[in-house]
């Protein structure tokens, strides 16, 4: 996918992406095995837009995405009643945008000979008169060609302009629209607190005692959690013996930490009981059978699969 997209195009396009590594589980330094990691499961994860786990990730991606093309429909609808061509061109993160097509089946292939969207909005606006390009950029962004173009060549927005390009077409659709993030981002201060709140929970203080009773028991270690193992070996320890305790505590960790997880999201949900049944009732219906089933949409994805550089190689990019 050619990545010289305008800088307007990378700051303002619509879209939203909460792409988080998911793979194995962590708690401190130390993996934990299979079972450990099934028990690391986020409580949140069933709720769309606060997946954590591989899956819920992937399917929070792929609503995102979905939605952010229903925008750019109507972008490209909007730009039509003022009587100037602009194709959806849907800004995201190219490896989740591939993990995204490859979840509904399309066929992950490159054709880098394919202009992309991006690209064909770009060669259409340069075709224009000047009068005509100074129209465009007023009925896309609400902004003059001129602020228009020197934020693409500096990347930088103009003194005092956080509203730029907010306007137009691209504000009109924004304004209206609804995204699987919102909530989402919405609590992002208080998902901070409820993490940190596991950490002093009752629940937690009862898992340590728990695991240092195990570690002592087991292999003679004074260990409160996972990270303390990491950290006798750090120092020196034996591995033989933290991989003993690793063994056979884990698991007490593990379900211990869970607990205290589901402890602390369940005071975040009930805090916010309304949010999140409107959350749920927006996307009670098969909202993936529905994506699945938008021929438009995976003809689109398909397109952007193909104009990438490197599909099985892509390192993403932000917008």
């Amino acid at each position: 996918m050619n990545t010289d997209r305008p800088a307007v195009a990378r700051a303002f396009q619509v879209l939203g992406v909460c792409l988080i590594v998911a793979g194995t589980v962590s708690v401190g330094a130390t993996t934990l095995s299979s079972e450990a990691q099934a028990q690391n499961t986020f409580p949140l994860d069933k709720y769309p837009g606060f997946g954590r786990s591989p899956d819920a990730v992937l399917r929070d991606d792929t609503i995102a995405y979905w939605e952010a093309y229903g925008r750019e429909r109507l972008i490209s609808s909007c730009m039509g009643e003022s009587g100037f061509e602009y194709v959806p061109a849907v800004a995201y993160p190219e490896e989740a945008m591939l993990a995204v097509a490859e979840g509904l089946g399309v066929a992950v292939s490159s054709d880098p000979s394919l202009e992309s969207p991006f690209d064909r909005n770009r060669t259409y606006e340069v075709e224009l008169t000047p009068e005509e390009r100074e129209g465009f950029n007023q009925a896309l962004f609400g902004e003059s060609a001129a602020d228009v173009a020197e934020v693409n060549r500096t990347g930088l927005l103009p003194v005092g302009r956080m509203d730029f390009a907010t306007g137009g077409c691209v504000g009109r659709v924004k304004a209206g629209a609804l995204s699987v993030w919102d909530l989402r981002r919405e609590l992002d201060d208080e998902l901070v607190v409820m993490q940190r709140s596991i950490a002093e929970s009752p629940e937690l203080a009862a898992t340590r005692a728990a695991f240092r009773e195990c570690a002592q028991r087991v292999a003679g270690i004074a260990a409160d959690d996972p990270a303390d193992v990491d950290a006798f070996v750090g120092g020196g320890g034996s591995e033989p013996q933290a991989a003993t305790v690793l063994s056979e505590c884990e698991r007490v960790w593990a379900v211990g930490y869970r607990q205290s997880q589901l402890t602390a999201a369940a005071g975040l949900v009930k805090e916010h009981a309304v949010a999140f049944s409107e959350l749920e009732a927006r996307y009670s219906h098969d909202i993936m059978a529905t994506v699945r089933n938008d021929d438009e949409f995976l003809a689109y994805l398909s397109d952007q699969v193909r104009v990438t550089d490197s599909p099985a190689e892509a390192l993403g990019e932000a917008h």
